[in-house]
């Protein structure tokens, strides 16, 4: 037992018991189960999909990325948000990956830099990140980076 439901209409969590174990019509099986009471489930709503969404986690805290994905669902939608928190996991995972990756959407930078930035080294991703934020010229930033990605 214990199997724990969701209803994506509603943001609701239902949890099996011993003597209820069919859920409300309306509820889909989440994949989890909560034997010993530590499971931790938060909905949050998409304002492009007009659905909520749920993460759970069997551990007592939830992860910054799981934060920023559900803060961002909640302001720019599911899709994108899902992009961004992939950027930002990829550049380190750190709440000021989170703060470069969000002033880079700002900006209007985030669709046309983010195929670079996925391709690029490491140490290079970063500094190129900030020299964009910093407001230097895309062309010199560009160039910068395959200048050196050629070393």
């Amino acid at each position: 037992m214990g199997k724990i439901y969701f209803n994506p209409k509603t943001g609701e969590f239902w949890k099996a018991s011993m003597w209820k174990r069919t859920p409300p019509e309306g509820y889909e099986y989440t994949g989890y189960k909560d034997y010993y009471g530590d499971t931790v489930a938060k909905s949050y709503y998409c304002p492009t999909c007009n659905q909520y969404h749920a993460y759970i986690t069997t551990i007592d805290y939830i992860p910054l990325y799981a934060e920023m994905l559900m803060e961002w669902t909640m302001k720019i939608g599911c899709k994108e948000a899902s992009k961004l928190v992939k950027l930002a996991r990829f550049l380190g995972g750190r709440e000021e990956h989170y703060e470069y990756v969000w002033k880079l959407r700002e900006m209007g930078l985030i669709e046309k830099w983010m195929p670079i930035l996925l391709q690029v080294k490491s140490r290079e991703r970063i500094q190129a990140i900030k020299r964009l934020l910093r407001g230097e010229n895309e062309e010199k930033v560009y160039a910068w980076v395959i200048s050196r990605q050629l070393h």
